[in-house]
């Protein structure tokens, strides 16, 4: 009988190893892997862009973009012990894959304006990874061009999302007594809130029916929209009848 229960527990804990053991290689995570990758990738794809022997055309962008792609991608699935990494590590994959379909598009007139903004996401992308997590790539000279790129499109992305949520959702109450039976005047009194003074605005706004169909387009501009201060955005129509606009950024200059 003795023998009975020490083989039992011989073989439970047994048992109670491997499971402790699988459990240990579960919780395995990947995060300075995923650096180290990133970095020869980044190196990779430089050495190959930055030969004499390069030139532009939609082979050698998806050539460049898939050196690092060759080093990061099995990531997609991987565990990290910091989320905000894991976050940003999947945000760079995927717009690697999107480089790799714009450069497809090499050629077309688009191409060159496609580029930028996907280069504009990358960077950022890049340099909020560095703020994680230092990229041990070999040259840092470029690293540190790509960062301070990176550091410029993320202040433009900002800028650019506060601008737009400033009159995204405007609404418009109509002046009772400026209007008449032949013009209707409508406005919004909007604060600027950003901590921009935007030089120049340009607005489109769509006037929609109950149906939800665009009855009528009209357009608003200001200029010298300093922060902390109030404006008054105005537009003007005839006997056109709608119940809601969607007001949109046509253009703007802010610094």
């Amino acid at each position: 009988m003795k023998k009975l229960f020490r083989l039992l527990f011989i073989v439970c804990s047994l048992i109670l190893f491997v499971g402790c053991e699988a459990s240990v290689k579960e919780e395995k995570t990947y995060d300075d892997a995923f650096v180290k990758s990133l970095a020869k990738g980044l190196d990779n794809r430089w050495s190959l862009s930055d030969s004499i022997d390069f030139e532009e055309s939609a082979t050698n962008y998806k050539k460049i973009i898939q050196k690092e792609l060759d080093e990061i991608q099995e990531y997609t699935d991987k565990k990290f012990s910091s989320s905000q990494l894991q976050e940003q590590a999947l945000a760079y994959i995927n717009e690697l894959k999107s480089g790799l379909e714009i450069a497809e598009t090499y050629g077309a007139d688009s191409f060159y304006t496609e580029w930028m903004n996907h280069t504009n996401r990358r960077t950022s992308i890049l340099l909020s990874i560095q703020s994680i997590q230092e990229i041990p790539v070999k040259d840092t000279g470029i690293l540190e061009e790509l960062l301070a790129k990176g550091k410029e499109a993320t202040q433009l992305n900002e800028k650019e999302t506060a601008i737009k949520n400033l009159v995204s959702n405007l609404t418009y109450t109509l002046d009772e007594s400026k209007s008449n039976e032949y013009s209707k005047y409508y406005f919004a009194e909007v604060e600027n809130t950003t901590p921009y003074l935007i030089k120049d605005i340009g607005l489109s706004v769509n006037l929609i029916n109950d149906t939800g169909v665009i009855v009528q387009t009209t357009y608003i501009n200001s200029s010298n929209w300093k922060s902390g201060t109030k404006v008054r955005m105005e537009f003007m129509v005839g006997d056109t009848e709608f119940t809601t606009t969607e007001t949109t950024i046509e253009f703007y200059n802010a610094e």
